[in-house]
């Protein structure tokens, strides 16, 4: 869990700095603390990686 919080920290830091686009910015740190935090890749759990990134290419 250490690790995810400390992804999710570089990821506000690249979008404070400017570094990147903030919409690609937040979609590939999201992913990739809840990769570091566990999520599973797929699947029929509601909190899967897929149906993250779904949601948030659709936010309906």
């Amino acid at each position: 869990m250490l690790t995810a919080q400390i992804i999710m920290l570089l990821t506000l830091l690249v979008m404070i700095l400017g570094r990147a686009p903030l919409y690609i910015t937040a979609t590939i740190g999201s992913t990739l603390a809840a990769i570091a935090a566990g999520f599973p890749l797929i699947g029929k759990d509601p909190n899967s990686i897929g149906k993250l990134l779904v949601s948030a290419m659709n936010p309906d």
